[in-house]
């Protein structure tokens, strides 16, 4: 394994996310030109919110699994300049910058 690693939650967590980004950019365009939703919609939104909570879950336990595996190998987990940077896994505190 490399000395440096770095994950982001966030990158798991917009994975998941996309589609109700994607749905809520349709819903707008449905919107504007019938001015109500349709039963579809409606249905569409619930398989879509599903998946979004569905992969907040996967990306939290995936992220925990993580920490626990690189930690289990004597790596150690650099300091975030801020809650949104990646975590960086290092081999030895000294290659934190």
């Amino acid at each position: 394994m490399k000395d440096r690693i770095l994950f982001s939650f966030l990158t798991g967590l917009f994975g998941f996310g996309a589609p109700i980004v994607l749905y809520f950019s349709y819903f707008g365009f449905i919107l504007a030109f019938k001015k109500k939703p349709t039963q579809k919609t409606i249905k569409v939104a619930n398989y879509l919110a599903g998946i979004v909570i569905i992969g907040v879950f996967v990306s939290l336990f995936f992220s925990f699994y993580i920490k626990f595996d690189l930690t289990s190998k004597s790596y150690t987990e650099c300091h975030k300049s801020s809650i949104f940077a990646p975590t960086e896994y290092v081999i030895s505190k000294d290659m934190c910058k």
